[in-house]
């Protein structure tokens, strides 16, 4: 079947790899006559060994012989030394300064296994682009302990690219941020919850995972480990399209994946993201690599859906959009998405297992670059669950977003229902006209999931296809500028004497600053002594019965259920 070609418009055919100042079609022997290139995509990660299990969703464009099988000629449009875009192609398409001064916020990156090269190919990474050299404090890399040894094992650098990718991402975005690498043992639910906590214990203010399993392995251990109030975590949707419909039946999992699904994570999903020749956006649509309808191309796509495990916290299911995703009061994946598409992908230098330069892309590409750029606006401004501050500013902030409104990441990708079932047919030879009875599961959210025949071409759903506004896939949409990642909730300076006698009428006073206007907050204070107390003018007494060291919580909820968690103490003697 014929392959989308990626025509780039005012982007020339043959594009010059800055790096080595050569042209692509004389620095690689894959060029065919006239200077085409030929590329096809592959995992930088091996899949998992069983069913459920964690993965990465790191993808590489690997430059191959015309002719090859599954080969597609591709236009580089990147200035990076293998063609992909570069750290400055970045800020000027999403418009940041990845030169602000953030030295004081440290960007946590959890991933496994050990990257033995990684500082290595970072100072290389950096030195290309006229970075400072790392330091001590620039860049750590720690065990899921927090220990600088013993390191997990290498396995061959199987989860090299990954890292490499993860960590030159963030330092791209964010020149001056402090990046916490922490190296989990194996990608299991014990090993991940150590990094994740690790990760947030040694002070990191983000923290990025681009890797995602099955909501239907997860336990409640595991889930506390992504519960951090007022730290910004990030995760990628995946690389494998609505309800993994990319991946081999044994393997698929739940609709959308987990920790992305977690309402307390900033999902990040997917884009295909177009530069003129300028430099500037000429489109971006939902990442689909696969031919609408195709017989079974498995070349990536962002992943997504309703979760079959979390409610949709309230600043989500009262979006305007939510309801036409069918999610019944579930939560939806994506929140928000950035560049994933391989074939335009980042340019990453890693030694460990590639080589060399390497193009890499993915929502494992998408989740960091969003986790810096959070880094970069100064972190979640006290926000106890960030992702709320996203779906305010879309309103207060339209201009700060570009609204991805093209394309899917399910089985019809770009296709009408009526053309996509017609073609599904015709490609798979069924009789039925609906995609999800043909035997593969769960292909496109737009149909009937029972595989049964529709009397009409059903809409398309908002779970897995882009619309104006809001979207699964795309969530709120793309940045444009930081303005989308301004602080939105409340927050308050509380006052309290340091000491005070058991048994007396303790005065603790919060002065409440609201961010939006013609918001309501309503208090809860947890005392620390196993009682609470709600509380509406931000002034109330409470008496300790016992002496001690208390740790007085406050919580501030407003009526966009937006939440702030503020902290004081007291000691209360005899």
């Amino acid at each position: 079947m014929a392959r989308r070609s990626f025509r780039l418009g005012l982007v020339a055919a043959v594009a010059v790899l800055t790096g080595a100042g050569l042209s692509a079609a004389a620095a690689s022997p894959t060029a065919a006559p006239g200077g085409r290139l030929y590329a096809v995509l592959r995992p930088a990660c091996a899949r998992p060994a069983a069913p459920g299990a964690f993965r990465c969703f790191a993808i590489r464009r690997v430059l191959v012989r015309p002719g090859t099988p599954g080969a597609t000629p591709v236009v580089a449009a990147g200035h990076g030394p293998r063609g992909g875009y570069t750290p400055a192609q970045l800020a000027k398409a999403y418009g940041y300064d990845p030169s602000a001064d953030r030295s004081h916020l440290t960007v946590g990156i959890v991933d496994w296994f050990d990257d033995r090269n990684v500082l290595t190919d970072l100072n290389f990474f950096d030195r290309h682009y006229g970075l400072p050299r790392e330091t001590a404090l620039s860049f750590r890399k720690v065990n899921q302990h927090g220990q600088a040894a013993p390191l997990p094992a290498s396995h061959g650098g199987a989860s090299s690219p990954e890292i490499a990718l993860d960590v030159q991402a963030v330092r791209g975005v964010c020149h001056t941020c402090r990046i916490l690498l922490v190296e989990a043992d194996n990608p299991t639910n014990h090993d991940i919850k150590q990094a994740e906590n690790t990760a947030v214990a040694l002070g990191a203010d983000v923290v990025s995972n681009s890797f995602g399993g099955s909501e239907s392995v997860i336990g409640s251990s595991l889930r506390s480990a992504f519960n951090h109030p007022g730290v910004v975590i990030t995760a990628s949707t995946g690389d494998d399209g609505f309800a993994d419909f990319d991946l081999p039946k044994r393997f698929r999992g739940t609709p959308a994946s987990y920790p992305a699904s977690d309402p307390h994570v900033v999902a990040v999903g997917g884009t295909d993201l177009v530069l003129d020749g300028h430099g500037h956006v000429a489109s971006e649509r939902i990442w689909n690599e696969n031919p609408p309808a195709s017989s079974g191309q498995q070349d990536g796509a962002a992943g997504g859906g309703c979760s079959t495990r979390y409610r949709a916290p309230d600043w989500q299911s009262h979006n305007p959009g939510y309801q036409q995703a069918g999610c019944h009061g579930r939560r939806l994946v994506a929140d928000i998405a950035a560049l994933a598409d391989p074939m335009h992908g980042y340019d990453v230098r890693e030694t460990d297992q590639i080589g060399g330069w390497v193009t890499i892309g993915g929502t494992s590409l998408s989740s960091p670059v969003i986790a810096a750029m959070y880094a970069l606006k100064g972190g979640s401004g006290d926000a106890a669950y960030p992702a709320a501050t996203l779906y305010t500013n879309r309103t207060h902030r339209r201009g700060s977003l570009f609204d991805v409104h093209r394309g899917g990441n399910g089985y019809c990708n770009s296709l009408s229902t009526r053309v996509c079932s017609q073609r599904a047919a015709g490609v798979l030879g069924l009789q039925s006209n609906n995609p999800n009875g043909s035997g593969r599961g769960l292909v496109d959210c737009s149909f009937p999931r029972d595989g049964h025949d529709v009397s009409h071409p059903p809409a398309r759903s908002r779970e897995c296809n882009a619309a104006k506004g809001y979207d699964g896939p795309s969530g709120v949409g793309s940045p444009r500028g930081l303005g989308v990642f301004h602080p939105t909730n409340p927050t308050a300076t509380i006052r309290n004497p340091p000491t005070a006698r058991a048994g007396t009428r303790v005065p603790f006073t919060a002065h409440v600053h609201k961010r939006l206007k013609h918001t309501t907050v309503r208090l809860l204070w947890t005392w620390g002594d196993g009682s609470s107390s709600h509380d509406r003018d931000g002034s109330i007494h409470h008496r300790f019965a016992q002496p001690g060291r208390y740790h007085v919580r406050l919580l501030l909820r407003d009526n966009r259920d937006q939440l702030t968690i503020e902290r004081t103490a007291i000691t209360i003697t005899t």
